[in-house]
């Protein structure tokens, strides 16, 4: 959300004839896409490529949890202080673009021998953020997400109440691409600085 913002902003800025498509990433067929050129850019969470694929971290972000408190709107919010008891005893909204899996931080929780209660599974995090509304469930999400979605005092955040990685986005290309003029262009747009 933040990252493609900011680069549809410059794209725009510079190239105002130019069309911008985001589209959902095949990783099975990621290193053939941008082989081809079907996809000139990816950006995805820190994993392993082919040779082929270059790669350069674009952000790295830790995961706070959000809930819902609308009877505190008006008033000082709660102070929630959430532990790791509390956290698994919880219902969650756990987020993932894939059908069957686990998401991100639950992949990394199973490595701990953690695993939470998930209640509901959605594609995008702002469905998420706005099915915190209906139920009393914790939303464990990147910060810089969850600061995005505060418009106002009745969702809270706090900390998470465990240890866990921070999140970690890579920018993808081919390596055919390395040295083309427009494509360093696009990813200086993205880095803020020659990759």
């Amino acid at each position: 959300l933040i990252i493609f913002e900011k680069l549809v902003g410059v794209i725009q800025q510079l190239l105002p004839n130019c069309c911008i498509h985001s589209c959902r990433l095949s990783r099975s067929e990621l290193a053939h896409d941008l082989k081809k050129g079907t996809v000139d850019f990816a950006i995805d969470v820190a994993r392993i490529v082919a040779d082929e694929v270059v790669h350069q971290p674009v952000l790295s972000d830790d995961f706070v949890v959000a809930y819902y408190a609308p009877n505190f709107s008006n008033n000082k919010p709660p102070l929630l202080m959430l532990d790791k008891a509390t956290y698994f005893a919880s219902q969650h909204i756990t987020v993932s673009s894939r059908r069957h899996g686990l998401s991100i931080e639950d992949s990394l929780m199973s490595k701990a021998g953690w695993q939470r209660d998930i209640k509901v599974r959605c594609q995008h995090y702002a469905t998420a953020w706005q099915l915190l509304k209906q139920d009393t469930l914790l939303l464990t999400l990147p910060k810089s997400l969850a600061l995005r979605f505060m418009i106002s005092k009745e969702w809270q955040l706090v900390a998470l109440p465990i240890a866990l990685p921070s999140i970690e986005l890579h920018g993808y290309w081919h390596v055919g691409q390395d040295n083309d003029v427009l494509h360093r262009w696009l990813r200086q747009g993205i880095f803020g600085k020659k990759p």
